[in-house]
C-alpha cells in the first residue's frame, strides 16, 4: 500500500479519511436492471446492498455483468454476507481486509449501519 502515513502530517490514516460517505445503496429486492443503471448514473461500481437499516451484501458491477439475465433481483446475485471494516480503522487494516477476502470494496459500518464504502483503488491512491 505505500506508507500508511498522511504525508506530512504524521498522523495514521484512517478509513474515515478516504472512504465514500452515505453511498448509494439498494434492497435486495431492487431489480439487476436497477441497480446497473445507478452504478452508471452514479459512476460506481460498487453498491451495498441493505436490508432495513443493516449492510447484507456488496453488489458490483462486474457480478451484474457476467450475471445478465440470471437472475431478475440483487438478491439473486450476491450472497447474503458484506466484508465490513468500522470508520476508525486504519488504512493499514483495510489493505490485510481487502487482501484476505480477495474484495475490491468493503462496506463501512458504524453501529451496524451503514456509513460509507472503501474501494481498493481508494486505499492504493490514499497510500501513494
Amino acid at each position: 500500500m505505500g506508507n500508511p502515513l498522511c504525508p506530512g502530517r504524521g498522523t495514521i490514516m484512517r478509513v474515515r479519511d478516504v472512504m465514500t460517505r452515505g453511498p448509494i445503496h439498494v434492497r435486495p429486492e431492487t431489480s439487476v436492471r436497477n441497480a446497473r443503471w445507478l452504478m452508471r448514473l452514479y459512476s460506481t461500481e460498487h453498491l451495498p446492498v441493505v436490508a432495513g437499516d443493516h449492510p447484507v451484501a456488496m453488489l458490483s458491477y462486474h457480478e451484474i455483468e457476467v450475471t445478465t439475465g440470471r437472475a431478475p433481483r440483487v438478491q439473486g446475485l450476491v450472497p447474503p454476507s458484506a466484508h465490513t471494516i468500522g470508520p476508525e480503522e486504519t488504512l493499514e487494516a483495510a489493505q490485510r481486509l481487502l487482501q484476505a477476502c480477495h474484495a475490491e470494496a468493503l462496506v463501512v459500518i458504524e453501529e451496524d449501519r451503514l456509513v460509507g464504502v472503501l474501494s481498493r483503488a481508494q486505499v492504493q491512491r490514499a497510500g501513494r
